[in-house]
């Protein structure tokens, strides 16, 4: 008997629960850091808009890799882990940084754009860190 998708997502969410509470708590901590990166380069420091995303996301998530690998994930590092990770992080730094560009060219507000980046990305970047890169 097939399975619908939505047993398939309670299950899944059910799994993974406490992965996810751990992810949402240590994705929080990042976005402070990116909410202040990009209010001080675009704000403050008239950086290009693009740029800020990418110099931010950048370093943020530089040091996420670690964190995910080592206290949520709990993998041992290897070769093509590190692969896919770059590979991750190039897409979501030229889609993230694409949807954040749009979002601001709408709201004219980069607390709002990045707002509303995060809630466009953060459960496609969760899936793929599960699915794909700590598989």
């Amino acid at each position: 008997m097939m399975t619908s998708l939505k047993e398939k997502a309670y299950t899944f969410i059910k799994d993974n629960f406490r992965l996810i509470i751990k992810y949402i708590l240590v994705s929080a901590v990042c976005y402070v850091y990116v909410f202040a990166f990009i209010y001080l380069l675009i704000d403050v420091c008239s950086v290009n808009v693009t740029l800020s995303y990418i110099i931010t996301y950048g370093l943020v998530y530089l040091s996420e890799h670690y964190i995910n690998m080592r206290l949520l994930f709990k993998v041992t590092p290897h070769h093509m882990m590190f692969v896919k990770y770059i590979i991750h992080i190039v897409f979501f730094l030229l889609f993230g940084s694409t949807v954040f560009t749009l979002f601001f060219s709408l709201f004219g507000v980069s607390f709002y754009a990045m707002f509303a980046t995060i809630a466009c990305l953060f459960p496609l970047r969760f899936l793929s860190y599960k699915l794909l890169v700590y598989k």
